[in-house]
Protein backbone atom coordinates (compact mmCIF):
# COMPACT_ATOMS: atom_id res chain seq x y z
CA UNK A 1 0.00 0.00 0.00
CA UNK A 2 2.86 2.37 0.74
CA UNK A 3 4.46 1.65 -2.64
CA UNK A 4 1.18 2.13 -4.49
CA UNK A 5 0.54 5.43 -2.69
CA UNK A 6 3.96 6.77 -3.70
CA UNK A 7 3.52 5.54 -7.29
CA UNK A 8 0.12 7.20 -7.70
CA UNK A 9 1.65 10.46 -6.52
CA UNK A 10 4.48 10.28 -9.05
CA UNK A 11 2.40 9.12 -12.04
CA UNK A 12 -0.85 11.00 -12.48
CA UNK A 13 -1.24 10.22 -16.21
CA UNK A 14 -1.03 13.96 -17.09
CA UNK A 15 -4.43 14.65 -15.54
CA UNK A 16 -5.00 17.58 -13.16
CA UNK A 17 -4.94 16.56 -9.53
CA UNK A 18 -7.06 17.72 -6.60
CA UNK A 19 -4.44 17.03 -3.90
CA UNK A 20 -1.15 18.57 -2.90
CA UNK A 21 1.49 16.12 -4.15
CA UNK A 22 4.21 17.72 -2.05
CA UNK A 23 2.55 16.49 1.13
CA UNK A 24 3.37 13.03 2.48
CA UNK A 25 0.01 11.50 3.46
CA UNK A 26 1.28 7.97 4.12
CA UNK A 27 1.96 8.52 7.87
CA UNK A 28 -1.67 9.65 8.23
CA UNK A 29 -3.34 6.84 6.29
CA UNK A 30 -1.05 4.03 7.52
CA UNK A 31 -2.99 3.39 10.81
CA UNK A 32 -6.24 3.09 8.90
CA UNK A 33 -4.71 0.69 6.35
CA UNK A 34 -3.31 -1.54 9.10
CA UNK A 35 -6.56 -1.45 11.08
CA UNK A 36 -8.65 -2.45 8.05
CA UNK A 37 -6.39 -5.44 7.38
CA UNK A 38 -6.44 -6.58 11.03
CA UNK A 39 -10.23 -6.28 11.39
CA UNK A 40 -10.81 -8.07 8.09
CA UNK A 41 -8.52 -10.93 9.14
CA UNK A 42 -10.15 -11.35 12.57
CA UNK A 43 -13.66 -11.28 11.11
CA UNK A 44 -12.63 -13.89 8.56
CA UNK A 45 -11.44 -16.22 11.34
CA UNK A 46 -14.69 -15.75 13.24
CA UNK A 47 -16.68 -16.44 10.08
CA UNK A 48 -14.75 -19.70 9.58
CA UNK A 49 -15.87 -20.84 13.04
CA UNK A 50 -19.53 -20.03 12.38
CA UNK A 51 -19.42 -21.63 8.93
CA UNK A 52 -18.08 -24.85 10.48
CA UNK A 53 -21.04 -25.15 12.86
CA UNK A 54 -23.52 -24.18 10.12
CA UNK A 55 -22.08 -26.88 7.89
CA UNK A 56 -22.60 -29.46 10.64
CA UNK A 57 -26.26 -28.49 10.88
CA UNK A 58 -27.07 -28.35 7.18
CA UNK A 59 -25.00 -31.38 6.18
CA UNK A 60 -27.46 -33.56 8.14
CA UNK A 61 -30.42 -31.85 6.46
CA UNK A 62 -28.89 -32.48 3.02
CA UNK A 63 -28.11 -36.09 4.00
CA UNK A 64 -31.76 -36.70 4.85
CA UNK A 65 -32.80 -35.09 1.58
CA UNK A 66 -30.66 -37.42 -0.56
CA UNK A 67 -31.64 -40.46 1.58
CA UNK A 68 -28.00 -41.45 2.02
CA UNK A 69 -27.32 -41.92 -1.70
CA UNK A 70 -23.67 -41.22 -2.48
CA UNK A 71 -24.38 -40.58 -6.18
CA UNK A 72 -27.11 -38.05 -5.42
CA UNK A 73 -24.90 -36.41 -2.81
CA UNK A 74 -22.11 -36.04 -5.39
CA UNK A 75 -24.51 -34.42 -7.86
CA UNK A 76 -25.61 -31.96 -5.21
CA UNK A 77 -21.96 -31.30 -4.30
CA UNK A 78 -21.29 -29.99 -7.81
CA UNK A 79 -24.22 -27.61 -7.38
CA UNK A 80 -22.72 -26.35 -4.12
CA UNK A 81 -19.34 -25.85 -5.82
CA UNK A 82 -21.13 -23.93 -8.58
CA UNK A 83 -22.67 -21.58 -6.00
CA UNK A 84 -19.28 -20.92 -4.39
CA UNK A 85 -17.49 -20.33 -7.70
CA UNK A 86 -20.09 -17.98 -9.14
CA UNK A 87 -20.06 -15.80 -6.01
CA UNK A 88 -16.26 -15.71 -5.78
CA UNK A 89 -16.13 -14.84 -9.47
CA UNK A 90 -18.31 -11.77 -8.92
CA UNK A 91 -16.02 -10.59 -6.10
CA UNK A 92 -12.79 -10.88 -8.11
CA UNK A 93 -14.42 -9.47 -11.25
CA UNK A 94 -15.67 -6.48 -9.26
CA UNK A 95 -12.18 -5.87 -7.86
CA UNK A 96 -10.59 -6.11 -11.29
CA UNK A 97 -13.07 -3.75 -12.98
CA UNK A 98 -12.67 -1.07 -10.30
CA UNK A 99 -8.87 -1.22 -10.46
CA UNK A 100 -8.81 -1.37 -14.25
CA UNK A 101 -11.13 1.62 -14.59
CA UNK A 102 -9.54 3.87 -11.98
CA UNK A 103 -5.88 3.10 -12.62
CA UNK A 104 -5.57 2.11 -16.28
CA UNK A 105 -8.54 3.67 -18.11
CA UNK A 106 -8.63 6.62 -15.69
CA UNK A 107 -12.09 7.98 -16.63
CA UNK A 108 -11.52 7.92 -20.39
CA UNK A 109 -14.87 7.71 -22.18
CA UNK A 110 -16.63 5.72 -23.52
CA UNK A 111 -14.57 2.76 -22.26
CA UNK A 112 -14.90 3.83 -18.62
CA UNK A 113 -18.73 3.80 -18.70
CA UNK A 114 -18.94 0.61 -20.74
CA UNK A 115 -16.60 -1.20 -18.37
CA UNK A 116 -18.53 -0.01 -15.31
CA UNK A 117 -21.71 -1.41 -16.87
CA UNK A 118 -20.16 -4.87 -16.53
CA UNK A 119 -20.75 -4.74 -12.77
CA UNK A 120 -24.61 -4.68 -12.80
CA UNK A 121 -24.65 -7.02 -15.80
CA UNK A 122 -22.42 -9.51 -13.98
CA UNK A 123 -24.62 -9.30 -10.88
CA UNK A 124 -27.77 -9.98 -12.90
CA UNK A 125 -26.11 -12.88 -14.73
CA UNK A 126 -25.03 -14.34 -11.37
CA UNK A 127 -28.59 -14.25 -9.99
CA UNK A 128 -30.08 -15.62 -13.18
CA UNK A 129 -27.44 -18.36 -13.28
CA UNK A 130 -28.35 -19.54 -9.79
CA UNK A 131 -32.07 -19.43 -10.60
CA UNK A 132 -31.90 -21.35 -13.90
CA UNK A 133 -29.70 -24.07 -12.37
CA UNK A 134 -32.02 -24.46 -9.39
CA UNK A 135 -35.07 -24.78 -11.67
CA UNK A 136 -33.27 -26.85 -14.34
CA UNK A 137 -33.90 -24.48 -17.24
CA UNK A 138 -31.55 -25.89 -19.89
CA UNK A 139 -31.94 -23.05 -22.40
CA UNK A 140 -31.29 -20.47 -19.69
CA UNK A 141 -28.21 -22.33 -18.48
CA UNK A 142 -26.83 -22.44 -22.03
CA UNK A 143 -27.35 -18.67 -22.28
CA UNK A 144 -25.46 -18.20 -19.00
CA UNK A 145 -22.57 -20.32 -20.32
CA UNK A 146 -22.40 -18.15 -23.45
CA UNK A 147 -22.25 -15.04 -21.25
CA UNK A 148 -19.35 -16.47 -19.24
CA UNK A 149 -17.52 -17.49 -22.43
CA UNK A 150 -17.79 -13.86 -23.54
CA UNK A 151 -16.50 -12.75 -20.14
CA UNK A 152 -13.59 -15.16 -20.47
CA UNK A 153 -12.64 -13.70 -23.85
CA UNK A 154 -12.89 -10.17 -22.42
CA UNK A 155 -10.64 -10.98 -19.44
CA UNK A 156 -7.99 -12.60 -21.64
CA UNK A 157 -7.95 -9.54 -23.93
CA UNK A 158 -7.53 -7.22 -20.91
CA UNK A 159 -4.64 -9.33 -19.60
CA UNK A 160 -2.85 -9.05 -22.96
CA UNK A 161 -3.36 -5.27 -22.99
CA UNK A 162 -2.08 -4.89 -19.42
CA UNK A 163 1.05 -6.92 -20.14
CA UNK A 164 1.88 -4.56 -23.00
CA UNK A 165 1.04 -1.39 -21.07
CA UNK A 166 3.17 -1.80 -17.94
CA UNK A 167 1.00 0.55 -15.89
CA UNK A 168 1.06 1.26 -12.15
CA UNK A 169 -0.53 -1.35 -9.90
CA UNK A 170 -0.04 -3.99 -12.60
CA UNK A 171 0.60 -6.90 -10.22
CA UNK A 172 -2.67 -6.48 -8.32
CA UNK A 173 -4.74 -5.99 -11.48
CA UNK A 174 -3.22 -9.09 -13.07
CA UNK A 175 -3.85 -11.09 -9.89
CA UNK A 176 -7.57 -10.22 -9.92
CA UNK A 177 -7.74 -10.78 -13.67
CA UNK A 178 -6.10 -14.23 -13.50
CA UNK A 179 -8.30 -15.26 -10.58
CA UNK A 180 -11.36 -14.15 -12.56
CA UNK A 181 -10.20 -16.26 -15.53
CA UNK A 182 -9.71 -19.33 -13.32
CA UNK A 183 -13.05 -18.88 -11.56
CA UNK A 184 -14.87 -18.24 -14.84
CA UNK A 185 -13.44 -21.46 -16.31
CA UNK A 186 -14.41 -23.39 -13.17
CA UNK A 187 -17.91 -21.92 -13.21
CA UNK A 188 -18.39 -22.96 -16.84
CA UNK A 189 -17.25 -26.52 -16.12
CA UNK A 190 -19.47 -26.84 -13.03
CA UNK A 191 -22.43 -25.44 -14.99
CA UNK A 192 -21.92 -28.10 -17.67
CA UNK A 193 -21.85 -30.81 -14.97
CA UNK A 194 -25.05 -29.39 -13.48
CA UNK A 195 -26.73 -29.64 -16.91
CA UNK A 196 -25.76 -33.32 -17.08
CA UNK A 197 -27.36 -33.83 -13.66
CA UNK A 198 -30.70 -32.32 -14.71
CA UNK A 199 -33.81 -34.55 -14.50
CA UNK A 200 -32.15 -36.73 -11.86
CA UNK A 201 -34.06 -35.57 -8.80
CA UNK A 202 -32.28 -32.27 -8.22
CA UNK A 203 -35.49 -30.24 -7.85
CA UNK A 204 -36.85 -32.85 -5.45
CA UNK A 205 -33.70 -32.53 -3.33
CA UNK A 206 -34.12 -28.76 -3.07
CA UNK A 207 -37.78 -29.04 -2.09
CA UNK A 208 -37.02 -31.83 0.37
CA UNK A 209 -34.14 -29.87 1.88
CA UNK A 210 -36.38 -26.87 2.51
CA UNK A 211 -38.98 -29.16 4.04
CA UNK A 212 -36.48 -30.80 6.40
CA UNK A 213 -35.17 -27.38 7.42
CA UNK A 214 -38.67 -26.25 8.35
CA UNK A 215 -39.35 -29.47 10.26
CA UNK A 216 -36.25 -28.85 12.39
CA UNK A 217 -37.88 -25.74 13.90
CA UNK A 218 -41.50 -26.86 14.02
CA UNK A 219 -43.39 -28.14 17.08
CA UNK A 220 -45.36 -31.39 16.56
CA UNK A 221 -49.14 -30.95 16.66
CA UNK A 222 -50.86 -32.19 19.79
CA UNK A 223 -47.90 -31.84 22.14
CA UNK A 224 -47.57 -29.31 24.90
CA UNK A 225 -44.39 -27.40 25.58
CA UNK A 226 -45.01 -27.43 29.33
CA UNK A 227 -46.36 -30.96 29.89
CA UNK A 228 -44.67 -34.11 28.61
CA UNK A 229 -46.77 -36.48 26.47
CA UNK A 230 -48.27 -39.50 28.20
CA UNK A 231 -47.02 -42.07 25.74
CA UNK A 232 -44.64 -42.31 22.86
CA UNK A 233 -45.01 -44.55 19.84
CA UNK A 234 -42.12 -46.06 17.94
CA UNK A 235 -41.54 -44.42 14.54
CA UNK A 236 -43.08 -46.38 11.69
CA UNK A 237 -40.00 -46.16 9.48
CA UNK A 238 -36.27 -46.33 10.04
CA UNK A 239 -33.41 -44.62 8.26
CA UNK A 240 -31.90 -46.99 5.73
CA UNK A 241 -28.59 -46.57 3.90
CA UNK A 242 -28.06 -47.42 0.25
Amino acid sequence: MKENTATLYDERYEFPTLVDTTRNVWPQIRPAEILVSVITGLCSLILCLFVYFLHREYSWVIYKSVHGSSKTRMRYLFYEIFLVLIKLLFYFLLGFIIQYNLVFIHFEEPEYTLTMLLIPVAFIVMLLGIWVVQHERTIGVVAIIICYLGLLAYLISRIIILFRAGTAGLDMMLFFAFMSVVLTSGTILCTIVCIKNFDRGFIVINNSKNGHAQESYSVPTGYSLTEPPRSFSRPSSRLTLD
